[in-house]
């Protein structure tokens, strides 16, 4: 959590492809650090998610998605940056 609350953006960008920042909505950010970096993993297997819940709680997250499959959404999917 703390490479995704802001502590260290270059361990941050190599780990999950996105720079992280220390501000008072790092819990946040690093909800969709988690969840841009799933749906990047996913487009690599023609996979796309859908987001259900995502929790951020003292110094841990929770994320639960749905995983599809379908070569146009996948398209859409990164092309329109959807995570």
């Amino acid at each position: 959590m703390a490479v995704l609350a802001g502590n260290s953006g270059e361990t941050c960008y190599s780990k999950y492809g996105s720079v992280s920042i220390k501000a008072k909505y790092c819990h946040e950010l690093a909800l969709r650090i988690i969840l841009h970096s799933l749906d990047q993993r996913a487009n690599a297997y023609q996979r796309y998610i859908q987001p259900l819940l995502s929790v951020s709680v003292d110094f841990y997250i929770r994320v639960f998605v749905r995983v599809f499959t379908g070569q146009a959404a996948v398209k859409n999917s990164a092309r329109y940056g959807i995570s």
